[in-house]
């Protein structure tokens, strides 16, 4: 049984708050949804791998798209939290007034992003920007031969894979990591990425806890919701190929992906 509450935030009292502390509350709350959002997709498609062959090797690419995604995302709440905590009035202001969970989260978030890391190696390289021609000529000479160097073809755009790209791009983006061995390299990033998704969870929770403990401390939470039939998250599977809607589905409006 998961219970939800909502608690208000009017306009009118995100407008009194100053327009930093506003749009930090703002922001914070934009980057966990993001984050919680691709975190929940990558789950989803990595939950189950497909007997057939050629469905595992599309499926395995399309965990390698969220990952990807997913990493840009976590680099990009950090910059965040950096731009407009760390080095911000706001950020001095609140420190002192998160839980000791929110400050234990960013000391650990300033350790994994406080220098060169993997996950900012692979932002900068894979994820929310094109490699470079050199990057992918690296790339390309990196993978190996016995890899599949395959086109999966399909009538619905959706159900294509151009996976030989995407193969070969794996390869640029988990040279990043220490390991040489794939499988490895594979596992540190995501060990890595989940690191970052706990920790920067756990500061975003503390610190939007402080700033409505300042602005609005009458604020309530009232029980809305209760869902009874949500599927457990093992239980739920992302899979590559889909049926696309019926001709009479179509005629209704619903377009074709």
């Amino acid at each position: 049984m998961i219970r939800v509450f909502r608690m208000r935030v009017p306009k009118e009292r995100l407008a009194a708050m100053p327009q930093k502390e506003r749009t930090l509350f703002l922001l914070l709350g934009y980057s966990a949804n993001q984050i919680a959002t691709l975190m929940k997709l990558l789950v989803f498609a990595t939950n189950h791998m497909p007997d057939e062959k050629v469905h595992a090797t599309v499926s395995a690419a399309q965990s390698h798209v969220i990952l990807k995604l997913l990493i840009g995302t976590l680099n990009e709440a950090w910059e965040l939290i950096r731009k407009n905590f760390l080095e911000s009035l706001p950020g001095r202001q609140y420190l002192p007034r998160l839980s000791q969970e929110g400050q234990a989260a960013l000391t650990a978030l300033k350790q994994q992003f406080g220098r060169s890391n993997l996950l900012n190696k692979i932002r900068s390289n894979c994820a929310f920007h094109n490699p470079e021609e050199k990057d992918v000529e690296a790339a390309f000479q990196r993978a190996s031969a016995d890899e599949d160097w395959d086109l999966y073809l399909s009538p619905l755009n959706t159900n294509t894979s151009y996976f030989v790209a995407d193969m070969v791009m794996s390869y640029g983006m988990l040279a990043h990591a220490d390991d040489a061995e794939r499988m490895h390299a594979f596992r540190e990033v995501m060990k890595q990425a989940n690191e970052a998704v706990d920790a920067i969870g756990d500061f975003i929770g503390a610190c939007m806890v402080a700033i409505i403990a300042q602005h609005l401390p009458e604020a309530e939470a009232e029980e809305v919701l209760l869902v009874a039939n949500a599927p457990k998250i093992t239980e739920v599977f992302l899979p590559f190929y889909i049926e696309p809607p019926s001709d009479e589905d179509w005629l209704r409006g619903i377009k074709r992906p």
